[in-house]
């Protein structure tokens, strides 16, 4: 008989993978509180958001904005507003920012993961990435992008020490190209 402390193999993955999406979700649910919050950078953002919505995607691209902004922010705009319905305002600048969150968190999390294999760590990782004050407000109410870029970093470093020539020749020069 087995001992009630002790689970099977089978049933870890399982239980990482309902504690990944529970912090998810918990993480989702702490930045929808700040999605409606503004600031210099939102508003700057959201008019660039009616413009696009006014001119199209191409005249976006066209006219000169004289900021210190990069084109991802452009980007990000347009597909937003491709996906979302026009209302949607400030949840098409932030979204963006909040998945890349999510995605650098997962990196970490494989990172961590390669070194150690077993116990909690790579989990307690995710999460503090996830729920790192900065890294919430960045995105949920600033609307900055800079988890775009540490994704891209990240998914460099892993590629490397994982050795996976290949994909970090594709992926190397997405945060540089980005800029």
């Amino acid at each position: 008989m087995m001992e009630a402390s002790v689970r099977p193999a089978t049933q870890r993955p399982r239980l990482t993978v309902a504690l990944v999406l529970g912090c998810v979700a918990a993480a989702l649910l702490l930045r929808a509180t700040l999605l409606d919050g503004e600031n210099d950078d939102t508003v700057l953002f959201t008019r660039w958001l009616d413009f696009l919505q006014e001119n199209g995607a191409a005249e976006l691209l066209r006219h000169e904005f004289r900021t210190s902004y990069t084109p991802v922010y452009l980007y990000q705009l347009i597909v937003g507003n491709a996906v979302f319905p026009s209302d949607a305002g400030l949840l098409i600048v932030k979204v963006f920012p909040i998945v890349f969150d999510v995605v650098c968190a997962f990196l970490v999390y494989k990172l961590v993961r390669l070194r150690r294999p077993q116990g909690w760590l790579p989990l307690a990782a995710f999460g503090v990435v996830l729920f790192a004050p900065t890294v919430v407000i960045n995105s949920s109410y600033w609307g900055q992008i800079e988890s775009v870029w540490t994704a891209g970093l990240l998914a460099c470093v892993y590629f490397f020490v994982t050795r996976r020539s290949s994909p970090v020749g594709s992926v190397e020069p997405l945060p540089e190209a980005a800029r």
